[in-house]
C-alpha cells in the first residue's frame, strides 16, 4: 500500500510492485503530499492504475464522503480525523469540542508545521486559540505572523456519555 497525491505518482508505485494505493486529497488531516483535491483525484488515480484497487482518503468524514469516493471508482475510503471523535481515543476534551465545532473553512494548511518527524512536510490541521489568562504559554507562530498548530497530550479527560452528546448517538 503506497499514498499519492497525483496519478502520476500512482503509476510510478504501481511500476515499482505497489499493490494498493492510497489516493490523498489535500483536505486531509495531518501530514499531507499532494496539492490535489480528493474528488478530482480519485477518478484520475483509478482510471491511471486500473485494476489496482484504489483506496480514497481525505477530507471524507460520514457516508456522503464514502459514497462520493465510491461512484468515483475507488474500492474503498479512508477515514482518518473523523475518528478521533470516537469516545475511546484518550484526546483533549478541548479539542474534541473544537473538532465537531469546525467548519469546513477551519482548517489552515501549514508547509512545515513539525519540524521533527516530518521536516519541509506539509500539515493541515485546527490552528490553535489565541493565548487567554491562565494558559502557560503562547502558542508558536509561523513566519507569516498567523497561528500556528499545535498538538499536545494530557491524561485522557473523562468521556461524556451518549446520552448528553447528541453527535456520540
Amino acid at each position: 500500500m503506497h499514498t499519492v497525491g497525483t496519478a502520476e505518482e500512482a503509476r510510478r508505485a504501481v511500476a515499482s510492485g505497489v499493490d494498493v494505493i492510497v489516493a490523498q486529497g489535500w483536505e486531509a488531516g495531518g501530514h499531507v503530499w499532494g496539492t490535489v483535491a480528493t474528488l478530482p483525484l480519485v477518478p484520475a488515480v483509478v482510471d491511471a492504475v486500473a485494476p489496482v484497487p484504489v483506496i480514497a482518503a481525505g477530507g471524507i468524514g460520514d457516508a456522503r464522503g464514502v459514497a462520493a469516493v465510491l461512484a468515483l471508482g475507488a474500492q474503498a475510503a479512508w477515514l482518518g480525523t473523523r475518528f478521533l471523535l470516537a469516545e475511546e481515543m484518550p484526546i483533549h476534551e478541548d479539542y474534541r469540542r473544537r473538532l465537531i465545532a469546525a467548519a469546513e473553512t477551519d482548517p489552515q494548511r501549514y508547509p512545515n508545521l513539525y519540524s521533527v518527524g516530518w521536516p519541509d512536510s506539509p500539515h493541515r490541521a485546527l490552528a490553535t486559540q489565541p493565548p487567554t489568562r491562565g494558559r502557560l504559554r503562547a502558542a508558536p507562530r509561523s513566519r507569516s505572523g498567523r497561528e500556528r498548530a499545535t498538538s499536545s497530550r494530557t491524561s485522557p479527560p473523562a468521556r461524556p456519555s451518549s446520552a448528553t452528546n447528541p453527535r456520540r448517538r
